[in-house]
């Protein structure tokens, strides 16, 4: 289950990473959102994290927990931002994985309460 988490984290980072970095700098995304996300992500990445002195563990829950803030993050944007923003990327060929990777991309886990 846990591999099976960081797999797949791992595979959705790079859309993630590039749909919120359009969604930061969109204005119609309310600031509080990217001050929140921005601010978890720094601290995850912070040289002070506990956990991160473990081996591989430390930076594989990095990871998924960096995806999950992602996708919160994604989730609590207008859904017609991120539709827009969805589709420039598609456009681009910003998604490695088509349209089946797309469908995949801002919807938060079970853990956060979905949308």
């Amino acid at each position: 289950m846990k591999r099976f988490l960081l797999f797949r984290s791992l595979k959705r980072l790079p859309q993630l990473v590039r749909l919120s970095l359009r969604l930061v700098r969109d204005p119609r995304v309310p600031t509080a959102n990217k001050a929140m996300t921005i601010g978890a992500i720094a601290l995850v990445l912070s040289p002070l994290d506990v956990p991160g002195w473990v081996p591989v563990i430390g930076q594989s829950l990095d990871v998924v927990v960096i995806a999950a803030i992602l996708d919160r993050f994604i989730a609590a944007a207008p859904a017609h931002v991120v539709r827009e923003h969805s589709a420039a990327m598609d456009d681009r060929g910003d998604y490695a994985g088509g349209r089946d990777q797309r469908a995949n991309v801002g919807h938060a886990p079970s853990a956060w309460g979905g949308r």
